[in-house]
């Protein structure tokens, strides 16, 4: 079973916060229609690139901290809860 979520984070931030995200199996990350892939390492988060880093235990997502969200913008995120 997935489950998709959709977030609105608040202008300046670049993470998300949910309990309901920790400790799941991340499927796909889109911020603002882009498809991001998932990294552990936090020089590739800053590149610039199309990168996310997703804590497992506290159910967060972040994004390069260098380009925080802007008003509008929405994360969509697909999750597997029985990892």
């Amino acid at each position: 079973m997935t489950i998709e979520q959709t977030y609105y984070p608040s202008p300046g931030l670049n993470q998300i916060y949910d309990a309901s995200i920790a400790y799941v199996k991340i499927l796909m990350v889109a911020r603002t229609g882009q498809v991001h892939t998932e990294t552990d390492i936090d020089a590739t988060l800053v590149s610039g690139g199309l990168f996310y880093m997703y804590n497992f235990s506290e159910g967060s997502i972040m994004f390069n901290p260098n380009n925080p969200f802007l008003s509008g913008e929405s994360v969509n995120i697909i999750y597997d809860p029985n990892i």
